[in-house]
């Protein structure tokens, strides 16, 4: 699978926001890294998926079954 560098760098950056204080940005950020398909950040998600915020969780398992199951 081919990656253009914009995408890699989108894929870094939201590598680092896992770690952002707004459950919303951390939310995105997995929504977008399960969808780049790079089993390397399953141990960052996962780090994350426990939160008092349900539409997080919920993003962080549906990622982290998505990056399993390829």
């Amino acid at each position: 699978m081919s990656r253009n560098y914009s995408e890699y760098k989108l894929y870094e950056l939201c590598n680092k926001l896992l770690k952002d204080h707004n459950w919303q940005i951390r939310m995105y950020s997995a929504k977008f890294l399960g969808n780049y398909g790079d089993k390397d950040v399953i141990p960052y998600l996962k780090e994350i998926r426990f939160s008092s915020y349900y539409e997080l969780n919920r993003a962080v398992n549906i990622a982290i079954d998505k990056l399993e199951s390829s």
